[in-house]
């Protein structure tokens, strides 16, 4: 490569960086004074914990609401309880010790904080920070304030620490997602099935560690009731799971489920995403399949979780880059276009508003799987396992 054209691709770096930092700073000034829905639940919780109360109490937890608002809870949340696990609780008490306003601009800073890593230090080249901050599940992290931004950075953390022979550190670091545990278990058997034993003994330790912190006698059999609530009734319509997915597409029919087949066919779409996710588990760079099809997995997850889905859009483009010999151009406009595409459906295909675009959005996972599969299908200049 000559020293004109080494000169050319530093300088479209640097520009591709500065664009990708200037998107998320677009990104928080846009929504750092919003609702902050989610922020709001992390809030409340801590501080109905700090009154003495239980945070799966439905009574305490939404007077915090409605005064957090001032007036009536606006969101389809009204009516329930925490929806977040016991091991949580330190984290939203610590949030809740400060006056709120100080707490969500706090909140604020490490939802930036996790953002500028995820671009600057976790290994996406300085394009990929670009299709990052356009990424609906990113962008809807920001538009919820959801903890599941800097869970990410977290678990992007510790696997790079544990790929580098950081093993401890690297688990401790993944025993963090105990915060949301449908996505430590698979990330620590992930950890187990690739021979890192000691990451997964850290990350084991870590979750326990964080259990002991946050035990209270009841909370789990409460959280686990309100967990069901939510995931029953007004957030069923955002999962990202595939059986959400094939409900959707049965309902869209008039083919209704009757209800002693829902539950096996929940069982046998969870079973078939969890088996499509295992043949990648020891793979180091298949982390982006891994990542997709446990989220497809998952029995609980919100529109803001395709941000999980991140890692295999970018090795779905990768894979095509290489079985259609696309170009460095030719691939960062394949992905932008494909971007300004799911943009295009989630916003104006079939009905509108909040709601339409992020009943949507379990599709997008859905449409990855596909392509990750038929490339895979096709011929040997795409790595096997894809």
């Amino acid at each position: 490569m000559t020293p004109d054209r080494d000169t050319s691709r530093a300088g479209s770096r640097r520009l591709a960086l500065a664009l990708a930092v200037a998107a998320v700073l677009l990104l928080a000034a846009r929504y750092w004074r919003s609702d902050a829905e989610d922020f709001v639940y992390y809030y409340c919780a801590g501080a109905v914990v700090r009154a003495g109360a239980s945070p799966y109490a439905d009574a305490p937890y939404q007077a915090c609401l409605n005064a957090a608002y001032g007036g009536a809870n606006p969101n389809a949340s009204r009516g329930a309880a925490s929806a977040y696990p016991p091991v949580a609780m330190p984290l939203f008490r610590a949030l809740a010790a400060l006056p709120y306003q100080a707490s969500y601009a706090l909140w604020n800073a490490i939802l930036l904080a996790a953002s500028l890593a995820l671009i600057l230090g976790l290994g996406f080249a300085p394009e990929d920070g670009v299709l990052l901050a356009l990424w609906p599940g990113f962008v809807l992290c920001w538009r919820y304030h959801k903890l599941t931004l800097p869970l990410l950075a977290a678990a992007l953390a510790g696997l790079r620490l544990l790929e580098s022979g950081r093993e401890l550190a690297g688990g401790a670091a993944l025993g963090v997602l105990a915060l949301q545990p449908q996505w430590l278990a698979p990330l620590a058997v992930r950890a187990a099935a690739r021979g890192k034993r000691r990451a997964f003994v850290a990350a084991a330790a870590t979750a326990v560690l964080l259990t002991a912190l946050s035990w209270r006698a009841g909370w789990l059999t409460a959280w686990l009731s309100s967990a069901a609530t939510h995931a029953h009734s007004f957030v069923g319509y955002d999962n990202q799971s595939l059986f959400v997915a094939a409900l959707k597409g049965l309902l869209a029919v008039g083919l209704e489920p009757r209800s002693w087949l829902a539950r096996p066919l929940r069982a046998a779409l969870t079973v078939t995403a969890a088996a499509l996710a295992w043949p990648y588990a020891r793979r180091k760079d298949a982390l982006g399949p891994f990542l997709g099809f446990i989220l497809l997995a998952q029995p609980y997850s919100h529109a803001s979780d395709a941000l999980w889905a991140f890692p295999f859009f970018l090795y779905i483009r990768d894979a095509a880059a290489r079985r259609f010999s696309w170009s460095r151009r030719q691939a960062a406009a394949a992905a932008l276009g494909a971007i300004a595409l799911t943009w295009l459906i989630l916003l104006f295909a079939g009905g509108r508003g909040r709601v339409a675009v992020e009943s949507r959005e379990g599709y997008l996972t859905c449409a990855l799987a596909l392509a990750g599969l038929a490339l895979a299908r096709r011929k040997n200049d795409v790595p096997a396992g894809l």
